[in-house]
C-alpha cells in the first residue's frame, strides 16, 4: 500500500491538540471532608471511576478520527507494481472531417493499429481524439485490448484540425510515466490549418519519442462550398452560393438546392481556380419555406459538398423600437411597424428597445441619442456584436454623431438644396418593395433636414446632392447595420413620414435586416453558438442522427444540419455548416517542421515518487470507506462525549 498525496500525512500530527485538552480538563485533587455526605461516598466513586474511562475512550476516539481524516486525504492504494522497462504509448487520432477524403481514415487506423500491434502485457496505451478539443476514448492504461478496439471503433467527426492541444496534453502525460520507453503515435494528414497553432520551438518533454503518419497522397477532385444564404426577391426565394475550387485542372460540378427531400433547382457549374459566385432563383414562397440544403455532387471530400442555410424572414423575429423625440404627436414608425401585423405575422412582437432581444433574431430601430448615451451604448454594441441588426436614424443627435465618429463614419447638415435623395442602388435587396412599377414615389422623396454620412466603411444606398450618402449599409458585429441621414419624424415639416414610398421602405429594411439578423442562427461545427433560451434542442435534417437534449443559454454543435430550438412556445431554425478553413486539404508547406517536437534533451533520472505503483480501482474504494470510519467515529465520540460533561 501507498499514498496517493503523502504530505496529508502530516496532518496526523494534530492529534496532540486532544491530548493537550485533555491534560488540561485533569483537576487537583484536594480532599475536603463534610460529615453529612460520608454515606455518598461509595456511589461518588464509582460513577468517578466510569467518567474517568470514557474520557480516555474520548480521548482515543478523537486521536483515531484525526488519523483516518489524515490517511483518507493522503488517499491510499493497493496497485499493481509497473516495470520500468514496459512502455507507455499514446495514441492520437485526427479525426476532422479532411480525414473523411478518400481512405485516409481507413489508413489511419490501421497505422494505428500496425503501431501498437508490439505491445506486450505490462504495456500501457491510451488513445486520445484531437477535435474539437482533445478527448480521451481509451485513457492510458494496461487494458491495451480495450485501447485497439477504441481505435478500430473511431470514426472521424465533422470540426477542424487542430494539432497543437493534444500533442501538449499527450507530452504532459508522458512526462510523469515511469516507463523506460514513451511514445506519442500521432496519425493524421498534416493539414497546414492544423499545425498553425503549433509552436515548433518548444519541444516536447525530453525522452519522448514521436512517430508521425507519412503525408497522404493528394486529393484529386476537390471543390467546397464556402458559404450560402437565402434572401426574398419579390416574394420568392432566392440562394447565393460561392464555390472554392482546391483542384488545378477545371471541372464541371452540378449544384442542387432540396427542401428536404424534394429537389427545388438544379444549375451546372464550371469551376477553374477562382472562386465562383452562383445565384440560384426558386419558385418557392419565401412565407412558407425556412430552411434549404444547397448540395454539389460529391468529390474526394463529400462532407463540404453540402451547405445548410435558415431563411431570413419577420417570423419569429423580434422589432425593437427606440421611443420618438419628445413633442411628436404621432408616431409614424411604429404604425408602419403594426402594418406587418397584416401579413398574418402571428409571431411577430414590436417592444420597446431596452439594448436585447428575448429571441435569436432581433432588429432594433434606433432614434434620438438615448440608445448610445455611456449607460446604454455597451447594451448597444453587445446586441449588433451578437448577430442583431439595426436601423440608425439621424436626427442630429451629439451622442449618435458621436458613436458614429469613433467607428469610422463622419456626420455633417446638409444643405437645403441638396436635400433630396439620388444615385438609389436599385438592386439593392432593401429596395424590392419598389422593383418595377413602384419606383416613383422613391424617387420624389424631399426632406426638409438630413445629414450627410461619409467614411470607408460605409457602402451607400443613396446619396444626397452633396455626394453624401443619405442612406447607406454599415459593418458592426454579426448583423447589419442600416443608417439614413433622417429620422421618421415630421419635424421641420418633412413630408417623408406621410409619403408613398415610407411604410414601403420601412417594411423592406425590417425584412432585410431580419436576413441579417438570421446570421445570428447560423453557427459551426465545433464552436460554442449563443441560444436565445432554455429548450429542446434537436437536428431536423442532416448527415447522421443526433438525439434531442435541453440545451441551456448555448450549445456546441460536433454535426452539420438544420437544428431547431423549442421553448417557451416559440421555435427558431438554425444552420450549423462544417468548418470553412477545414477544406483546404494543402498539407504544412515545412516538411520536417513537426520533428522538431522531439526533444533532443536527456531524460531526467529520477521519477516522481509512486509513479511506479499504477492505482488499482481501490483506489477509490479505500477513500469512501475511511470517510465512513470519521463519520462513525464522530457520532461515537459525541455520544460518550456528552455524557462525561456532567
Amino acid at each position: 500500500m501507498t499514498f496517493l498525496l503523502p504530505a496529508f500525512l502530516t496532518a496526523g500530527l494534530l492529534i496532540g491538540l486532544p491530548i493537550l485538552l485533555h491534560l488540561l480538563r485533569q483537576k487537583p485533587r484536594q480532599e475536603v471532608r463534610f460529615p453529612s455526605l460520608r454515606f455518598l461516598r461509595n456511589v461518588v466513586l464509582r460513577e468517578s471511576k466510569k467518567h474517568r474511562i470514557r474520557r480516555w475512550l474520548v480521548l482515543v476516539l478523537r486521536c483515531l478520527v484525526i488519523l483516518l481524516a489524515a490517511a483518507a486525504f493522503a488517499r491510499p492504494f493497493f496497485g499493481a507494481r509497473l516495470n520500468p522497462a514496459n512502455r507507455a504509448v499514446v495514441v492520437l487520432l485526427d479525426n476532422s472531417f479532411s480525414m473523411q477524403a478518400g481512405s485516409r481514415w481507413k489508413e489511419a487506423v490501421e497505422r494505428a493499429l500496425e503501431e501498437t500491434r508490439s505491445l506486450q502485457p505490462g504495456d500501457r496505451l491510451g488513445v486520445m481524439l484531437m477535435n474539437p478539443r482533445p478527448a480521451w476514448i481509451a485513457p492510458l492504461s494496461a487494458d491495451v485490448e480495450a485501447g485497439r478496439a477504441a481505435i478500430a471503433n473511431a470514426r472521424p467527426g465533422y470540426a477542424a484540425t487542430r494539432y497543437g492541444p493534444a500533442l501538449k496534453l499527450a507530452g504532459t502525460l508522458l512526462e510523469g510515466a515511469p516507463e523506460s520507453e514513451r511514445k506519442i503515435v500521432w496519425v493524421g494528414d498534416h493539414q497546414a490549418a492544423g499545425w498553425r497553432d503549433v509552436n515548433f520551438k518548444q519541444p516536447l518533454p525530453p525522452g519522448i519519442e514521436l512517430s508521425f503518419s507519412p503525408i497522404p497522397v493528394k486529393a484529386a477532385r476537390q471543390a467546397a462550398i464556402r458559404d450560402a444564404r437565402i434572401r426574398t426577391v419579390d416574394g420568392r426565394l432566392v440562394v447565393d452560393a460561392v464555390i472554392q475550387p482546391f483542384s488545378q485542372s477545371a471541372d464541371k460540378r452540378t449544384l442542387t438546392v432540396f427542401q428536404g427531400t424534394q429537389l427545388v433547382v438544379q444549375r451546372p457549374v464550371e469551376l477553374r481556380a477562382e472562386p465562383v459566385a452562383v445565384t440560384l432563383e426558386t419558385e418557392l414562397d419565401a412565407a412558407k419555406v425556412d430552411a434549404l440544403t444547397i448540395q454539389l455532387n460529391s468529390d474526394d471530400l463529400a462532407v463540404d459538398d453540402v451547405r445548410y442555410a435558415v431563411a431570413g424572414s419577420l417570423e419569429g423575429v423580434s422589432l425593437l423600437l427606440a421611443p420618438a423625440a419628445d413633442g411628436e404627436d404621432t408616431d409614424y414608425l411604429a404604425g408602419a411597424l403594426e402594418a406587418i401585423r397584416d401579413q398574418n405575422l402571428q409571431s411577430l412582437k414590436i417592444t420597446p428597445w431596452n439594448g436585447a432581444s428575448d429571441g435569436s433574431a432581433g432588429v432594433a430601430f434606433l432614434r434620438g441619442g438615448e440608445p448610445f448615451s455611456p449607460k446604454a451604448l455597451p447594451q448597444l454594441e453587445a446586441f449588433l456584436k451578437r448577430g442583431g441588426s439595426a436601423w440608425i436614424q439621424l436626427d442630429g443627435s451629439e451622442q449618435a454623431s458621436a458613436w458614429l465618429k469613433r467607428n469610422g463614419i463622419e456626420v455633417s447638415p446638409v444643405p437645403e438644396t441638396a436635400l433630396k435623395l439620388r444615385d438609389w442602388d436599385l438592386e439593392h435587396p432593401l429596395l424590392a418593395p419598389f422593383r418595377g412599377n413602384h419606383l416613383l414615389p422613391l424617387l420624389s422623396l424631399q426632406f426638409q433636414k438630413g445629414w450627410g454620412l461619409k467614411g470607408e466603411t460605409l457602402t451607400p444606398i443613396a446619396r444626397w446632392g452633396n455626394q453624401s450618402a443619405g442612406l447607406a449599409e454599415f459593418s458592426f458585429g454579426e448583423g447589419r447595420v442600416l443608417i439614413s441621414g433622417f429620422d421618421s419624424s415630421r419635424r421641420g415639416q418633412s413630408s417623408w413620414p406621410v409619403s408613398a414610398a415610407f411604410v414601403p421602405l420601412v417594411h423592406g429594411a425590417a425584412a432585410w435586416l431580419a436576413q441579417g439578423a438570421e446570421s445570428a442562427a447560423r453557427g459551426t461545427v465545433g464552436s460554442p453558438l449563443a441560444l436565445p433560451a432554455e429548450g429542446r434542442w434537436e437536428l431536423v435534417e442532416g448527415p447522421e442522427p443526433q438525439p434531442p437534449r435541453t440545451v441551456a443559454k448555448s450549445v456546441l454543435p460536433l454535426v452539420p444540419g438544420i437544428y431547431q430550438l423549442a421553448a417557451g412556445g416559440q421555435k427558431w431554425r438554425y444552420a450549423i455548416n462544417v468548418p470553412e478553413e477545414e477544406s483546404d486539404l494543402a498539407v504544412w508547406p515545412g516538411n520536417g517542421d513537426w520533428q522538431r517536437l522531439q526533444s533532443t534533451a536527456a531524460r531526467p533520472a529520477t521519477a516522481p515518487a509512486a509513479a511506479n505503483l499504477l492505482p488499482s480501482a481501490q483506489l477509490d474504494w479505500m477513500w469512501w470507506w475511511l470517510v465512513f470510519a470519521v463519520f462513525f467515529l464522530l457520532l461515537v465520540e459525541l455520544g460518550i462525549s456528552n455524557r462525561t460533561a456532567a
